[in-house]
């Protein structure tokens, strides 16, 4: 049995603007690249086929890419990963008010725990830290569960 957990963040009253949430991330320790400096995203048009994409992309162009998505009403999904840590997660969202975060990249777990998500390090790292930085999020829920 996997354990799957995830994250559910209302931010509309911070931005309607999925781009603006990626940037509250990166300004709190989260980068939109991997180990080997390739932005994993969703390309425009993936239809909810989840076909993810590596490529070299620059901050403006991600921008680019998430306000067309939003604008067309796809979903925006980007991978982020922790500084100086293998720890990531992937942002999938159509609009702010109910952004994804699946805990799937090197999900971080409390020690001789079954394999269970360690929610205070994502507490701290996600909603404190997005809360500190003058995000204002009017809901969040955390998931967990086996299948």
């Amino acid at each position: 049995m996997s354990r799957e957990a995830m994250i559910v963040l209302d931010c509309r009253r911070y931005s309607r603007n999925i781009a603006d949430i990626i940037e509250i991330f990166r300004k709190t320790g989260w980068k939109v690249r991997n180990k080997n400096n390739l932005t994993e995203f969703l390309p425009l048009g993936d239809n909810d086929q989840y076909n993810w994409q590596t490529s070299i992309m620059s901050d403006s162009d991600l921008t680019e890419l998430i306000l067309q998505k939003q604008n067309n009403s796809e979903k925006v999904g980007v991978n982020l990963f922790y500084e100086h840590s293998d720890i990531g997660i992937s942002l999938l969202a159509e609009t702010t008010t109910e952004i994804i975060l699946s805990l799937d990249i090197n999900r971080q777990t409390v020690s001789d725990s079954n394999n269970i998500t360690d929610i205070g390090w994502y507490f701290n790292n996600i909603i404190l830290k997005l809360h500190n930085a003058g995000c204002c999020i009017d809901c969040f829920q955390f998931s967990e569960y086996t299948d």
